[in-house]
């Protein structure tokens, strides 16, 4: 999404909201003492205490706000509960879903309105991840990793509703992004299932990360969407774990030859019926 103002006329409305809010505590507190007859309790330099009080927290909110919004709340979550301190194992489905066409964008409206059309799609995603408990793993260029704990995403097809409902509301803001960059995301996707260790890497820059063989076989498992014309592959590992689906149109694509590996998976092309 195209910033509507500059980078500075956003840093002064804050600034400004952030001062007018001070300032409007801090009458509502004196306020407050006058009528309950505690006067006493403001004493001399009380301005000055009540602005380094609230500055202080002001700026530790902010600072605390900016690192986490770099990270999904559930990530965020999993390491205060010290579930990223040391790597554990666990089983997780994954989705890799990206952009047909994209390089193709990408040259016809430049790399900066590209950038825009990535970012309002990117927020489309995150607009409607949370009802679906999904974690965003990372962005890689028009490519979203999303993950979920595998004992709740079984339970309920999370990871292939959410693909589809994302399927659904591109369709639906079709008119709006040709309006802005003349051309409409399509994506296509590829989800898998199987065991990752998560952990905190690295010392200067931190991050969380999942490794694992489900993660390179569900990115290779994208070629079939290309070659098959479906709009998501998935493992008959995961498909026999969800059990009954007939609201989605399903097709045999047979055994899948992973490049660089001798293993072979068998997997299934879904197609959402209403479309």
């Amino acid at each position: 999404m195209k910033p509507q103002f500059s980078f500075r006329s956003t840093l002064l409305l804050r600034v400004g909201l952030y001062v007018a809010g001070i300032v409007l505590a801090y009458h509502m507190v004196r306020l407050a003492a006058t009528q309950m007859g505690l006067n006493y309790a403001i004493g001399s330099f009380f301005e000055l205490r009540f602005l380094l009080i609230w500055g202080y927290f002001l700026v530790v909110y902010l600072v605390v706000k900016h690192v986490f919004s770099h990270f999904d709340r559930q990530m965020i979550l999993s390491w205060l509960l010290g579930e990223l301190h040391q790597p554990s194992q666990e089983d997780r489905i994954f989705l890799f879903m990206d952009l047909n066409d994209s390089t193709r964008i990408a040259e016809k409206i430049g790399s900066r309105q590209y950038f825009y059309f990535l970012n309002d799609f990117h927020s489309l995603v995150e607009e409607h991840i949370r009802p679906f408990g999904g974690e965003i793993f990372q962005y890689v260029g028009d490519e979203v990793v999303i993950s979920w704990k595998s004992e709740s995403a079984l339970n309920n097809r999370h990871a292939i509703e959410f693909f589809f409902k994302i399927y659904e509301m591109l369709d639906q803001h079709e008119e709006s992004f040709l309006n802005k960059y003349g051309y409409r995301p399509f994506v296509k996707g590829a989800v898998h299932l199987g065991e990752v260790t998560k952990g905190q890497m690295g010392r200067i820059k931190k991050d969380f990360a999942f490794v694992g063989d489900v993660l390179n076989t569900t990115a290779r498992m994208y070629k079939l969407c290309n070659k098959d014309q479906a709009p998501l592959v998935i493992s008959e590992k995961l498909l026999n774990n969800l059990g009954p689906i007939e609201e989605y149109q399903k097709q045999s694509l047979g055994h899948f030859q992973l490049e660089g590996k001798s293993d072979q998976i068998y997997v299934y092309a879904l197609a959402n019926k209403t479309h």
